[in-house]
């Protein structure tokens, strides 16, 4: 019977010692969330309300990524990492995406109750 124990103990600390830590040189996952939800918020505005001239349209979301560059104060090299990264980890990334539904899906809950 110990020796099963022991097995188990010993499974159990192979498995706990996987767990992989984010590096330090990409985003928080907090922040790249939002990041990643306004992005995708304002691909769909733009998406219904599309420009008649294509180039409008990648000219205008190309300012909305410079303009979250400065507001959330990441460079393009911190943001390509950190999408590789959870490139590399899809089950974090799928976490990551199901919030953001989660929270737009109360939002337009919200949006029409009212």
């Amino acid at each position: 019977m110990k020796i099963y124990l022991l097995i188990l103990t010993f499974i159990f600390i192979a498995c706990s010692n996987n767990i992989e830590k984010p590096p330090d040189n990409i985003l928080p996952e907090l922040l790249f969330e939002n990041i990643l939800e306004e992005i995708n918020l304002q691909e769909s505005y733009f998406e219904i309300n599309n420009s008649s001239i294509q180039k409008d349209s990648i000219a205008g979301l190309t300012n909305i990524y410079f303009d979250l560059q400065k507001k959330h104060k990441f460079s393009d090299d911190h943001f390509k990492k950190t999408l590789d990264y959870y490139s590399q980890h899809p089950y974090k990334l799928k976490k990551i995406y199901t919030r953001i539904i989660n929270r737009l899906d109360k939002k337009k809950a919200n949006f029409d109750q009212q």
